[in-house]
């Protein structure tokens, strides 16, 4: 997991120019959490449904 984020800092500059690359990008790697790590899986749950709700404007 450490090699992976070295790679993504390394490679970051420009790499995401808006708004959903970077929802698409948290949500890939908490979806890649889940499967790798299954102790995680309530706690990324818990996490996908807050940030999908931080998303939504409230009308």
């Amino acid at each position: 997991m450490v090699d992976l984020f070295k790679t993504l800092r390394n490679q970051r500059a420009s790499c995401i120019q808006v708004e959903g690359q970077f929802v698409f990008i948290i949500l890939s790697v908490l979806d890649y959490i889940k499967i790798k790590m299954p102790k995680y899986k309530d706690k990324v749950n818990k996490f996908m449904e807050d940030f999908k709700t931080a998303l939504i404007p409230s009308s």
